[in-house]
């Protein structure tokens, strides 16, 4: 198994109509995708959790050959769902294989909370409310 594609998902996606950060991964035939994705959820929800992101959405699509892994979030704050996302997998990757991660989730959390913060733009926020609120 090994990470393709790591990207923002600006809007309305294949996934679901929000946007989020996906991981493209593929997998060898003796890859567990039941297995792999149950890991990766438990370590993407954890993080979300620690950065205040709780109720954000996850989900995954299984394809021929691989997954996509995917984490709603607030469209201000998409590089840092990247971030997230590709924490979540690097983490998951190195547990499937037995390995020690070597990431302590609350510094990785703390590293988080501030990109977060530095990423944030309210008025972007307030711009995509009222195209919304007007339905353009």
């Amino acid at each position: 198994m090994n990470k393709l594609d790591a990207r923002r998902l600006t809007g309305i996606n294949v996934i679901w109509h929000a946007p989020g950060a996906i991981v493209d991964v593929a997998l060898d035939e003796q890859d567990d995708a039941t297995q792999i994705c149950a890991v990766w959820q438990s370590n993407v929800r954890s993080l979300l959790e620690a950065v205040g992101w709780s109720h954000h959405k996850t989900t995954h699509h299984r394809f021929v050959g691989g997954l996509a892994l995917a984490i709603s979030a607030p469209i201000d704050a998409l590089y840092a769902a990247v971030e997230i996302a590709e924490w979540a997998w690097d983490v998951t990757e190195q547990t499937m294989a037995g390995t020690d991660t070597g990431k302590n989730l609350e510094s990785s959390a703390e590293h988080f909370r501030q990109m977060i913060r530095d990423e944030q733009n309210p008025e972007l926020i307030r711009l995509a409310e009222d195209a919304a609120r007007h339905q353009v």
